[in-house]
């Protein structure tokens, strides 16, 4: 069953659909991956301050034993402001066993994010301290001499990762973008083609005429469907040009017998109207004898004598004609030829 283009149905072009498909993909991977790796790098990057300041703790309660023995403050606040110069250093204090400041700096960086780390400082170096930010007066902190606190900004942090989910959204959009101009080309090279070939099929009535040659360029599944419509035009060229045979053939045959049955209808109908005249006329040849036959037969034998006529010889030559007759009708028609010779009175009998 053949469509032609107005039965087509409305269907959205290949190209669109592939924008189409691209924008979704691109947006979906816009609204999830960029997230994800900011949460990757944010996770990374606090992780990352948090050993920082774990060490930089460590390192600050390993000096500051000295200041703390010697309850110096001066050299506590040198300590303190070499600390300070660390990056993202918010602020750094160095607090005695009884809560008294030592020493205590901060820095004129802003930040809103802050990660606070607090390390007791011992008199000497144990194999196992105490983890940051333990609390003061408990068992495991019995016999320290002080504690440093630090606050380490994570606003750079912060940033940073935002800056690379940023930059994976570009990453990815430049990567949809080029993935959409591939795919769009690409399926350009193969539609291209085929919406030739199939304009040409719906408009070229003569299948004899060759296919248009596709693009060098154009993929191998192109070429395979050009030979295979082509293919399809020979056959089917090849079976219109056996059903034309056929039909001349046919048209030949049915000619010819229409031509018969003319002529056998004519010959019926001359022996039709030739019956009908040689039953008219026999019918009224018949009649003549036959009324003569019975006038005279209705006739006395006692008139007969009275007038001297001889009329049994009118009956038997009128009956002698109707026998005539009969046997010409007879001759015309042998196939209805009764045998009447047997039921017909004969001259002498009568």
């Amino acid at each position: 069953m053949s469509m032609n283009s107005d039965q087509v149905p409305a269907r959205k072009p290949h190209i669109r659909q592939v924008v189409e498909t691209f924008l979704v993909i691109g947006l979906g991977m816009a609204l999830t991956v960029p997230p994800l790796v900011f949460w990757s790098a944010w996770s990374l990057h606090r992780g990352y301050i948090q050993r920082t300041g774990d060490e930089l703790a460590a390192i600050f309660a390993q000096d500051a034993r000295y200041p703390l023995l010697a309850d110096s403050r001066k050299d506590a606040m040198q300590l303190a402001t070499d600390i300070s110069k660390f990056p993202d250093l918010v602020s750094a204090a160095l607090v005695r066993s009884d809560g008294q400041v030592l020493a205590a700096i901060h820095t004129r960086t802003p930040a809103t994010r802050v990660h606070p780390v607090v390390r007791d400082v011992m008199p000497e170096d144990q194999e196992d301290p105490l983890p940051s930010g333990g609390t003061p007066g408990t068992p495991e902190n019995t016999g320290k001499i002080g504690t440093v606190r630090l606050e380490l900004a994570m606003d750079r942090a912060y940033r940073m990762s935002i800056d690379s989910a940023q930059q994976v959204m570009a990453l990815l959009l430049a990567l949809m973008l080029i993935l959409g101009l591939a795919v769009t080309h690409l399926s350009a090279r193969i539609l291209a083609p085929l919406s030739r070939l199939a304009k040409f099929v719906e408009t070229e009535q003569d299948l004899t005429t060759p296919l248009p040659t596709p693009a060098l360029k154009s993929p191998r599944e192109v070429q395979v469907i050009y030979h295979a419509v082509d293919a399809m035009r020979q056959r089917t060229a090849e079976s219109q040009n056996r059903l034309a045979e056929h039909a001349d053939t046919l048209e030949q045959t049915v000619a010819a017998r229409t031509k018969d049955l003319v002529t056998a209808r004519d010959e019926a109908e001359r022996a039709n109207r030739a019956k009908t005249l040689f039953l008219a006329n026999v019918s009224h040849e018949l009649r003549t004898p036959l009324q003569a036959i019975i006038i005279f037969a209705e006739m006395d034998q006692a008139a007969v004598e009275a007038t001297g006529e001889d009329r049994m010889q009118a009956i038997l030559t009128a009956s002698s004609q109707l026998m005539d007759l009969i046997e010409q009708l007879l001759v015309c028609c042998p196939a209805r030829r009764p045998d009447t010779r047997s039921s017909l009175p004969t001259a002498a009998s009568a």
